[in-house]
């Protein structure tokens, strides 16, 4: 589950005042993300370090790569 879902705060949801690539920014959900899977898109405007994107499953994500990491 997002942090947008879980919380549906629009600064977790890219949305409203957060709606653009200036005002929405990482946080500390989307950083634990992308630590875990460092080339996968972790929030809305995560474009200059992202080519992937990641399944998850459980308590883990697969990065498109191939590799696992622990999501906590």
């Amino acid at each position: 589950m997002s942090a947008c879902v879980a919380f549906g705060d629009p600064k977790y949801c890219c949305t409203g005042a957060y709606g653009g690539p200036g005002t929405c920014k990482p946080t500390n959900y989307s950083r634990v993300f992308k630590n875990a899977c460092p080339l996968a898109y972790s929030y809305a405007y995560d474009d200059s370090s992202s080519i992937f994107t990641c399944a998850g499953g459980g308590p883990f994500m697969r990065c498109e790569s191939g590799t696992s990491s622990l999501f906590a």
